[in-house]
């Protein structure tokens, strides 16, 4: 295994840098309390919607179509989401094969979305912590650039969606670019003020915050235009995975692409609230709502549509990494056992 270049340059980080890991009741009420308000809004969704009708619609489904849309998914969330994350680690100075960046991602996905807010993505930075010598918040910033990246890709189709469309749009196509792009982008431009604050509040504070930005920091203009540029590519399959499956479920009139530009990325930004397992129970109301908004229906096969898309676009690769996982946590020594080496 070739060890990362960095780590022959770098020291490794002392223990104290790392926070230790949350006690395992914490972990499980925080899980209880995401799968309790999951429940909680399907309840109330389902007062309003037929739950009849939704499962009718999702057995009259078209199985090619969504056969179709689970090959998209599939391709995107492991082969091309692997070699975007291997790329960014390449940024940093970590030589990670393509072979083993897939190995990792497809263990570690049963684990990173059934995790409150994917904090399973941690289990990443432990792998490369400890098989790549990666320290453990340079291999956490790498994530950080990844979801920043997704983030930004899939906030690139509001910004085409919104002149394209000649209609009026939701106004979270409006606030969501600027919490999510305009405002992070003025942080990041007065970075060095925003790091003094966090200096006069508590040292550790800063550390913490500018070795979660330190990959960020360190590549160039041009592999950060490029990592966009594919992050676009990486989110462009779930507009059409969203698209293929309003087709299948029959959703009425016939769904025009371009709304996609709109109803994913309000959608997917929505889905990615802390308290939501995968977004389950978030996204399904969301895609019937926003479908509802621009004449798409009716409201139950809407709902199953948001259905289908949790079950492709997370359960499928859920399933597909599970008999990865235990050769996954084989190579990771728990954090448990050295609980100041390997946060969770």
């Amino acid at each position: 295994m070739v060890p990362c270049s960095l780590c022959e340059r770098m020291p490794a980080e002392p223990n104290t840098s790392q926070p230790s890991p949350p006690r395992p009741e914490r972990k499980l009420g925080r899980i209880l309390l995401t799968v309790a308000v999951t429940v909680a809004v399907f309840w109330l969704v389902f007062r309003k919607v037929d739950a009849r009708k939704t499962l009718d619609a999702l057995k009259s489904s078209d199985p090619g179509l969504v056969a179709l849309a689970i090959l998209v998914s599939l391709v995107a969330n492991t082969l091309i989401g692997a070699d975007k994350w291997r790329r960014i680690l390449h940024g940093m100075g970590c030589w990670l094969s393509f072979r083993e960046a897939l190995f990792i991602r497809l263990g570690c996905a049963p684990i990173r979305f059934t995790f409150p807010a994917k904090s399973g993505e941690l289990f990443k930075a432990i792998y490369v912590q400890q098989n790549q010598g990666l320290p453990f918040l340079r291999g956490a910033s790498s994530l950080v650039v990844d979801k920043l990246l997704n983030m930004w890709g899939m906030l690139f189709f509001l910004f085409v969606g919104i002149p394209f469309l000649g209609e009026k749009v939701p106004m979270s196509a409006v606030v969501l670019p600027v919490l999510f792009v305009v405002l992070p982008m003025l942080l990041w431009m007065l970075r060095r003020h925003v790091y003094a604050v966090l200096g006069k509040l508590h040292g550790r504070v800063r550390s913490l915050a500018e070795q979660l930005l330190s990959a960020f920091e360190e590549m160039s203009t041009a592999r950060k235009i490029g990592l966009f540029a594919y992050s676009v590519l990486f989110q462009v399959s779930e507009l059409v995975t969203s698209y293929i499956l309003a087709y299948a479920v029959g959703i009425e009139p016939s769904v025009e692409f371009r709304h996609m530009f709109i109803i994913v990325p309000i959608v997917v930004v929505l889905a990615s609230a802390p308290w939501a397992i995968s977004g389950i129970g978030v996204r399904e109301p969301s895609i019937a709502g926003l479908f509802y908004f621009y004449g798409y229906g009716p409201l139950e096969k809407s709902m199953a549509v948001g259905i289908l898309v949790s079950a492709v676009e997370y359960v499928c690769p859920i399933l597909v990494g599970l008999p990865f996982m235990p050769p996954f946590l084989k190579r990771i020594d728990i954090a448990w056992r050295k609980p100041n080496e390997a946060p969770l």
